[in-house]
């Protein structure tokens, strides 16, 4: 295997986008925000036209995409599979779960399916992407790459092969946690989280009416 996902729960794998409590319009609003904003910024000029390239940006700072994020390193995923922003590190967890994907298994299972899609709809429905984005020294620290998912989780997982690993979480090292969200910041970083911190502004003013 040399594919990684860790998840808290034991659910299939399920892209940002497909969840229930997204507003893809919103989601889409915020995409072409970003996306036309990456345009004027010379420092990123590698990702000028790139589709999977603001894609994985946009994943990466929060805003739901059809990419799946997982990591080339089982450390990173199980990482994740401990530990999430959205619930409190004193929070109880018993279990914790790594899915584990081989690429050319993935690939060649997809390959017939995705020839069919693209040439039917222009697109394929399952690829991995490992975009390279200099300067983007978290997305580097956590070995992030992701898989471009438009199918139901249900489908993909019982197309895909993959393996689990079920495992029972201890005490997370925060020199571990320090490696992947690194406290110094690129000038890219820095540039990208002010656009992030200024999108915020709307919402945070109306959190106050």
């Amino acid at each position: 295997f040399d594919y990684f996902r860790g998840q808290r729960r034991n659910l299939p794998p399920r892209p940002t986008i497909q969840r229930a409590d997204t507003d893809k319009a919103q989601s889409r609003d915020r995409l072409e925000r970003l996306a036309a904003w990456l345009a004027t910024v010379p420092e990123l000029e590698s990702l000028h036209g790139s589709h999977d390239g603001i894609l994985a940006v946009a994943q990466h700072y929060g805003i739901p995409t059809p990419f799946l994020d997982v990591t080339t390193s089982p450390k990173v995923a199980a990482f994740f599979a401990m530990y999430s922003e959205e619930v409190p590190e004193k929070k109880l967890q018993t279990e914790a779960f790594i899915y584990c994907f081989n690429s050319i298994d993935l690939e060649e299972q997809w390959r017939s399916i995705n020839e069919s899609y693209r040439s039917d709809h222009g697109y394929e429905l399952v690829r991995l992407i490992t975009p390279t984005i200099p300067n983007l020294w978290r997305l580097t620290a956590q070995h992030g790459s992701f898989i471009d998912m438009r199918v139901d989780p249900t489908a993909f997982i019982a197309l895909t092969p993959y393996a689990t690993i079920k495992f029972r979480p201890g005490q997370l090292d925060p020199l571990l946690k320090q490696s992947i969200y690194p406290t110094r910041k690129s000038h890219i970083e820095q540039l990208l989280e002010q656009f992030f911190l200024i999108e915020s502004y709307p919402e945070r003013w109306s959190d106050l009416g």
